[in-house]
């Protein structure tokens, strides 16, 4: 019963691939209007391959407001007290040959300082958040190495599914994976300098 369960599952999950679009590599540029499709590869398949797809992004918005009572010290929105005070100052009335000072008289000066009051102000904040989804459109570029040499009628079977890194991120995340093909295939992402390329490379 496991044994007939778990294939099952793989027959299930193969189905659901083959359900996608199916799209044939015939050319060096394709635009898919999905995020997620099976990729035919053909005698006709060039070595490397630009992907266009569209992909969901979402963003956090607040889809409600409420407003709550905070403490703020500001004299903006409290106010501010005046606090005076009287400081000595020595000043130099007489000086002697050496231009040193040999006579001070003290002088006094009034200082104003404006100290903010803290008070109670309405705050606005989010009490609800949720999200927005829109398709934007993203590239990839895949790219064979040492693949199998198909003769005409013959072809290859990958699923590439895209997908945003995270909720309000401008990165996406590719998942290439070989479902049908004949030799066993590495799929490797490019470095720092091809990051924008996987390598489909047959062992």
């Amino acid at each position: 019963m496991k044994k007939f369960l778990l294939a099952f599952v793989a027959c299930a999950a193969f189905t659901s691939a083959f359900a996608q679009e199916a799209v044939n590599l015939d050319r060096d540029r394709i635009f898919i209007n999905s995020h997620e499709a099976v990729l035919t590869r053909t005698s006709q398949t060039p070595k490397k391959i630009k992907i266009e797809m569209m992909v969901p992004m979402s963003e956090p918005i607040c889809e409600r407001h409420e407003t709550r009572m905070v403490h703020r010290t500001s004299s903006i929105h409290c106010g501010s007290v005046v606090e005076r005070r009287v400081v000595q100052d020595r000043e130099c009335v007489q000086r002697d040959a050496n231009n040193r000072c040999v006579t001070y008289r003290r002088t006094e000066r009034v200082v104003t300082r404006h100290i903010p009051r803290t008070c109670l102000v309405p705050e606005t904040y989010c009490a609800q958040y949720g999200s927005v989804t829109d398709y934007e459109k993203d590239s990839v570029t895949i790219e064979f190495k040492n693949a199998s040499t198909l003769a005409d009628g013959q072809q290859e079977l990958f699923s590439i599914r895209a997908e945003q890194k995270r909720m309000g991120s401008d990165s996406v995340n590719y998942m290439i994976e070989t479902l049908e093909a004949s030799r066993e295939y590495e799929i490797k992402r490019g470095g720092i300098f091809r990051r924008g390329t996987y390598f489909i490379e047959g062992k």
